[in-house]
């Protein structure tokens, strides 16, 4: 929901995360224009929506308590080859980025200890 009062510049809106309603123009003004200001009422609300989003995640994690990990995954992109078909170099451009990706796939390392483990189970 948004109001707005164009003689005031005070625009009105309701944070994503506590709907508490506040002046977006004020906390742009104030904070920049950076990520956690879109559509927030303040840092802190941001910042502990975050964290609650954290405790909440119940994703795999090592034995560590670490929950990322270094994984394979099978990408596709344009390359630069010779007229026998044999590998040259890859474009140093956006044109060499990747424009299809397969779900990774194990082992996985943990990127905190470095222990293997061959799946992630599933949730």
């Amino acid at each position: 929901m948004r109001n707005t009062n164009t003689e005031l510049e005070i625009v009105m809106t309701k944070c994503k995360h506590c709907e508490k309603e506040y002046d977006e123009k004020e906390i742009q003004r104030v904070n920049g224009n950076v990520p956690w200001t879109w559509a927030c009422c303040s840092a802190q609300c941001y910042t502990q929506h975050q964290l609650k989003c954290q405790a909440e995640d119940k994703g795999f994690k090592c034995e560590c308590g670490n929950d990322q990990f270094y994984a394979h995954q099978v990408c596709h992109l344009d390359v630069k080859v010779d007229g026998d078909n044999m590998f040259l170099n890859n474009e140093p451009n956006d044109k060499s980025a990747c424009y299809e990706a397969g779900t990774p796939f194990g082992p996985y390392t943990c990127t905190k200890c470095g222990k293997e483990t061959e799946e992630i189970p599933e949730k």
